[in-house]
């Protein structure tokens, strides 16, 4: 599985130590896997840390407009994400 799927499966899952880590390592936060980028993975779901997980995508770079169908802040309010 390549660090970016990974990523994006993190991001998704909730497991904000991973995130971290993977960041960390050099992992481009704005690389898209399965069709979404990781910001976008983040926001798709309500789950614990999910907030956090996108705060620090975004410190680490992650680009919120960066797209390949909706905007992250589109992704996450589908989703009933209100805290994005």
């Amino acid at each position: 599985m390549a660090n970016s799927t990974r990523l994006v499966h993190f991001c998704k899952s909730g497991n904000f130590k991973s995130v971290c880590q993977l960041l960390k390592h050099g992992v481009d936060p704005n690389v898209a896997s399965e069709g979404e980028t990781p910001l976008q993975a983040a926001a798709s779901v309500v789950k614990y840390r999910t907030y956090q997980i996108t705060q620090i995508l975004l410190l680490f770079g992650a680009i919120p407009t960066k797209t390949s169908k909706n905007s992250a802040f589109d992704v996450a309010q589908k989703a009933g994400n209100n805290a994005i």
